[in-house]
């Protein structure tokens, strides 16, 4: 069985260093290990927990991966076949 993994990204205008590279994560996270606590998903790593703790990463959960940019335009907002031929 493979080892558990859990997504973590920095929280919205934060930069975050990973501990082990010191390099600032990625805005779409990064797959840190993790272990179920009082039926939780909680990273292993102590200071992976306190970011978590602090609010200066968030999880990443399957909905976050599959939404939608916020900056980008809706499917009925972009300009019909009819308007671009005008």
């Amino acid at each position: 069985m493979g080892e558990t993994r859990l997504r973590l990204k920095p929280a919205k205008g934060i930069k975050v260093r990973d501990p082990d590279t010191r390099l600032h994560i990625p805005q779409d996270g990064v797959d840190i290990p993790a272990k179920m606590d009082d039926g939780q998903l909680v990273p292993t790593d102590k200071l992976w927990r306190r970011y978590l703790k602090d609010g200066d990463v968030v999880i990443v959960t399957p909905e976050d991966e599959t939404a939608v940019s916020p900056d980008a335009p809706a499917a009925d907002d972009a300009p019909s076949q009819e308007a671009q031929e005008e």
